[in-house]
């Protein structure tokens, strides 16, 4: 169909055999193939001809874990060594956060988002926490950039001050600098938002 050369067919299957593994079932007929084995040669059907881009349409559904990571592994190969476009929907949240770097959230046919995955926090208004054990409460907790959400003994939690309200869009790496600087931290760690949480409030604000 596409007059796709001998030889470029035997290169894009050495090729696509390294991540998917195709040839564990070479010689296995289509009807006894797996949900995932089939996904697997789908894919590779698709992409022989080398198309720019690619729609993917809930591409690991009803997967186990290892053949999902697997196909994941196999876009991401796609986008970062072949230059290809993948636009996919999706309902797995895992799956946004491990291979989108642009998102578009559409509730009932409405475009609620456009952007980056990182901007999804700011119009969620959901962020990170960082939280803080310290050897002694000081008299006065000022770090510079950063809102106490919680006390609690010597456990202290924190917020990024938004840029509107004079915060300094620190990155979760800066904010722990900052923290080790202004205080006596025995003990830190930073709490991610789940992403699925901020999809959710995203849509509440779109709405």
């Amino acid at each position: 169909m596409y007059g796709l050369r001998a030889g470029d067919y035997r290169d894009r299957i050495k090729e696509f055999n390294r991540i998917l593994e195709l040839e564990e079932f070479w010689d296995g007929r289509a009807r006894q193939l797996s949900l995932g084995q089939r996904v697997r040669c789908d894919l590779a059907a698709a992409l022989l001809h080398d198309p720019p881009v690619v729609f993917l349409d809930e591409p690991t559904i009803g997967m186990d874990v290892v053949v999902k990571e697997q196909v994941r592994e196999f876009l991401r190969d796609q986008v970062r060594h072949r230059g290809r476009t993948v636009l996919l929907t999706t309902h797995d949240m895992t799956e946004v956060a491990k291979l989108a770097e642009r998102v578009a959230l559409i509730d009932h046919g409405r475009l609620v988002y456009d952007g980056k995955t990182a901007g999804l926090r700011d119009i969620a208004g959901v962020t990170w926490e960082a939280h803080v054990t310290v050897e002694a409460v000081p008299a006065a907790i000022d770090v510079p950039g950063m809102r106490l959400t919680r006390e609690d003994g010597v456990r202290l939690s924190f917020v990024p001050l938004p840029v509107a309200n004079g915060g300094e869009d620190l990155t979760p790496r800066q904010a722990v600098r900052r923290l080790i600087e202004h205080l006596p931290v025995t003990d830190i760690r930073v709490e991610e938002p789940d992403l699925e949480d901020v999809v959710r409030q995203a849509f509440r604000a779109g709405r």
